[in-house]
């Protein structure tokens, strides 16, 4: 029943059809600051989480328990609306990819690349929002960890969720699937060995 919710049907469908609700935790106590090697420097100009980029969604990432992360991001830009009022659900996907992210590389100390995932949508957010967010490992291999996330609204309620299957590259790995002539020295010691 939880694949239902997975491939895109909404709580409410997910509710009428079957009767009952899915479970989601609840929202994250939000510890300290952490950050990925090199965000906020020159190298790195990303969407999600680089305080310089001028476009971005300036999110924070935060540790929440050992194996886990949490996220903050309050919506402070105009122009990200799907629907009239309410944030475009891509806005959503990327902040779950990079909350998932973070959430391989400070469970493992390497980077590691979205294999696959599923996203679902459960309830809107109404633009202007504050969102936080909860990313937890489920699974570690040596070569793949899996990672499920949620996002909540202000008033508590998941309104988006997903669950990756992460790929930890080598160096060499990663340059050719990222088509990269080269990447910087002092990263080299976050791929797999």
């Amino acid at each position: 029943m939880i694949h239902l919710i997975r491939v895109g049907l909404g709580y409410e469908v997910f509710k009428r059809v079957f009767g009952i609700r899915p479970k989601f935790p609840k929202p994250p106590m939000l510890g300290n600051e952490i950050t990925m090697p090199g965000q906020n420097s020159e190298l790195h100009n990303g969407f999600v989480n680089c305080a310089n980029n001028n476009v971005g969604l300036r999110a924070t990432f935060h540790r929440i328990d050992s194996d886990g992360v949490g996220c903050r991001w309050i919506n402070q830009q105009s122009g990200l609306e799907g629907y009239p009022g309410m944030i475009h659900g891509g806005i959503s996907a990327a902040l779950l990819d990079e909350l998932m992210t973070n959430t391989v590389f400070h469970s493992i100390g390497k980077f590691g690349v979205t294999y696959k995932g599923t996203f679902s949508w459960h309830k809107p957010l109404p633009a202007g929002s504050e969102v936080t967010g909860k990313g937890e490992v489920v699974y570690k291999s040596k070569d793949f960890i899996r990672v499920r996330a949620y996002l909540f609204r202000k008033d508590g309620k998941v309104f988006a969720s997903s669950d990756a299957v992460f790929y930890i590259p080598t160096l060499r790995e990663f340059q050719k699937m990222a088509e990269l002539a080269s990447v910087p020295q002092d990263l080299h010691r976050y791929f797999k060995s």
